[in-house]
């Protein structure tokens, strides 16, 4: 027997100083200061802890937050926040980040993704996708924070991520960010029926140890990240609720799921 998908990926966000919470990509909400955060994260060590600048995107990066996390994480640190050029990934990368999350680029071109890739390697970079669906047309990619829909679906747009090498993709859902209202089962499925590729990472949607298992039900080799589902109890300092046994376990070919792993507020 052994043990997968042990944790949800920490995915913090930062605004105007402070670590957030958003609804639908909008409404920055406190819940704590980095430091805080970085302490409380520390004493749970995931496999990585994504951390997305949201401010970046208007110009106003904020460089203190990210060397606090880079400075003080005892886990891998993914870096996203309006990466806009090569020279940028090596400076963060150089300053203490151990991957970088590009973002709207991709949506631009998948030219700067596949020098990304030549340049730093598959390890050190990592996509993320933002996407919400249409009542007609499926799931779209969205880009600039979820207002801009591209046009593109997000089942034509993963074989071509897939085919440049990347190793892991980030799906964010705008429409169920941060609205507790679980995972988007239609997207799931939808991504399910795209070949299985062990770089997933599906955000937006974890609220309850349900969510887990239709998650692995559709999608046996995803992962999943989180903001708010560690920030339940909507208190200033957040208690993060992390299982101290397995949530998944698997024994040959069965995967199973122990439902008294972890206990998440309702």
């Amino acid at each position: 027997m052994h043990v997968i998908y042990p944790y949800p990926i920490p995915k913090v966000l930062l605004s105007a100083g402070q670590v957030v919470v958003t609804r639908k990509f909008a409404n920055p909400k406190p819940v704590c200061s980095p430091e805080e955060a970085i302490d409380l994260f520390n004493t749970n060590p995931c496999e990585q802890l994504i951390l997305m600048d949201l401010d970046a995107i208007d110009g106003e990066r904020d460089i203190d937050g990210f060397e606090i996390f880079a400075d003080k994480a005892n886990m891998p640190l993914v870096y996203g926040g309006a990466i806009h050029s090569q020279n940028e990934i090596d400076q963060f990368l150089v300053r203490g980040a151990d991957k970088i999350l590009i973002s709207s680029q991709i949506t631009n071109s998948l030219e700067f993704l596949e020098e990304a890739l030549q340049n730093f390697g598959a390890g050190r970079i990592m996509a993320c996708i933002d996407v919400q669906g249409h009542f007609f047309g499926g799931h779209k990619i969205h880009d600039k924070r979820g207002k801009k829909n591209t046009g593109t679906a997000i089942k034509d747009f993963l074989p071509e991520l897939y085919s440049l090498g990347i190793k892991e993709v980030l799906i964010q859902n705008v429409a169920h960010d941060g609205m507790r209202n679980g995972f988007d089962i239609k997207l799931l499925t939808t991504l399910a029926e795209v070949e299985q590729h062990p770089s997933l990472i599906i955000s937006s949607g974890l609220v309850k140890p349900e969510d887990f298992r239709k998650l692995v039900d559709i999608m046996p080799a995803a992962r999943t990240a989180a903001s708010s589902f560690f920030f339940q109890d909507k208190k200033l300092m957040p208690e993060l609720k992390f299982p101290e046994e397995p949530i998944f376990k698997t024994t040959g070919s069965t995967t199973s799921f122990n439902s008294t792993a972890i206990n998440i507020k309702s």
